[in-house]
């Protein structure tokens, strides 16, 4: 009996042997040591345009993704810095409605898309330089949405209880971020502020319950309201900003409430 156990266990090693011998590297080390970037530092110039949407779009067209394939109907259609609807339509087909203007699109007025819960996906043209206010107010189904470079403005409640937003970058040209502008975007996780910020206004921040990560590119301290980010539990979240500004935003209010300051890395 002690020679049959004997030979038992010397046959089970030499399995065992085998079988981690012939592991490879990439099998052994967990994924999470993989080289994983989670530091939300994406690509910001490069713009993916779902469900085959041209990415080459012309400053007179906007295209957009509904839940039910079906017309965004507007009950003012004046309210695109003057440019005219020529045409909206959609196809089920393609995936994606599009709304032609006789001329450049310059601004996305006050109200514009406010309350529309159904669109998921919009595209903005790199013609707009104003946002108005509650230009997309409570459009919670919203996921995605890419605010041009050339933006200046962007009014009060511009994006607030769009809930279904998970991330979004403010551009270098704005140079302020007004109040309520993305309140109760409970779905936010990750915030990227450009480099020209210099101040945001009470609430602009508030309710946004899950935010994670804010990337703030200001060298200069923003001067934020006390009330910025109200009911946004920022204890738990991180702040990346310029490493030469890091003891800036440690020493100020309300930045200082983040649990975390740590450098920018490229």
């Amino acid at each position: 009996m002690k020679f049959f156990r004997f030979l038992t266990m010397l046959l089970l090693g030499i399995l065992l042997n085998v079988n981690l011998t012939s592991c490879s590297k990439d099998e052994i080390i967990p994924d999470t040591e993989q080289g994983d970037n989670n530091d939300g530092s994406e690509d910001e110039d490069k713009v993916v345009h779902p469900n085959g949407i041209p990415s080459d779009i012309p400053n007179n067209l906007i295209y957009y993704i509904t839940i039910d394939d079906i017309i965004i109907r507007f009950k003012n259609e004046d309210v695109f810095g003057g440019a005219k609807i020529v045409s909206n339509t959609y196809s089920s087909t393609n995936g994606y409605g599009t709304i032609e203007f006789a001329s450049e699109v310059t601004a996305i007025e006050s109200n514009a898309f406010s309350g529309k819960k159904t669109f998921t996906y919009i595209t903005i043209p790199t013609s707009v330089t104003s946002i108005g206010e509650r230009a997309f107010y409570d459009c919670s189904g919203l996921r995605s949405v890419t605010i041009p470079g050339n933006v200046r403005s962007i009014d009060d409640e511009a994006f607030s209880g769009c809930s279904g937003l998970t991330s979004i970058t403010i551009p270098n040209s704005l140079t302020s971020i007004d109040g309520w502008t993305f309140a109760d975007c409970t779905g936010l996780t990750t915030v990227t502020i450009g480099s020209g910020v210099e101040k945001i206004y009470k609430y602009a921040f508030g309710n946004c319950s899950n935010l994670l990560n804010v990337y703030c590119h200001a060298e200069n301290v923003p001067v934020a309201s006390s009330y910025a980010f109200s009911y946004t539990p920022i204890q738990n979240a991180t702040l990346h900003v310029p490493a030469a500004s890091v003891e800036s935003y440690k020493a100020t209010e309300p930045w200082s409430g983040f649990g975390r300051i740590v450098a920018l890395t490229e």
